[in-house]
């Protein structure tokens, strides 16, 4: 396990963090999807490959995407990744949510205009040296719900509604 991440400025090289490689993704179109309550939804536009140089190393995923719900949207929503196809969540979950982190709440109750963020960085440490794919996922709590990213709901043109852009970023850093 990793416990400090360094440059390679010659400080706490013994502990790893010296950066390896990083790969990306950045998806900048609309794009609606529909959740499954407890099921997790795969983003297959934000995907990640990634060949380890060493069993050692581990991985800092960093995600950033713009979307808004639409309809009365519970609080219970989590943010996650997919590695190789299973989802990664907290162990021992039960029948709580379980992701990376929780989805940002905006403070406009307006779900046609006002965009929400699904974001998180964490440090995953597979111990393979094998290809992994990392794909952003949600997992929502509540039920099924209508899901925009990178734009409003409504998605008109005028100052009132916003749009952005996902990024989805893998960095191989060297372990211990």
């Amino acid at each position: 396990m990793v416990s400090v991440i360094a440059g390679d400025d010659g400080f706490n090289t013994s502990a790893g963090g010296i950066l390896l490689q990083t790969r990306y993704k950045v998806f900048k179109d609309p794009k609606n999807f529909t959740t499954t309550k407890m099921t997790p939804t795969v983003i297959n536009e934000l995907t990640v490959s990634i060949t380890p140089k060493s069993a050692n190393s581990v991985f800092k995923l960093e995600l950033c995407m713009p979307y808004e719900a639409q309809g009365s949207f519970s609080e219970n929503m989590m943010v996650s990744a997919t590695r190789n196809g299973s989802f990664i969540a907290p162990p021992n979950v039960g029948s709580r949510v379980g992701g990376i982190a929780p989805r940002t709440i905006s403070v406009d109750s307006d779900n046609g205009k006002t965009l929400d963020l699904l974001s998180f960085s964490f440090i995953d440490e597979p111990a393979t040296t094998s290809p992994i794919v990392y794909t952003a996922a949600v997992i929502d709590g509540a039920g099924s719900h209508n899901i925009k990213i990178n734009a409003t709901i409504s998605d008109l043109d005028n100052d009132q509604y916003e749009r952005g852009m996902s990024t989805f970023i893998v960095t191989e850093l060297s372990g211990t």
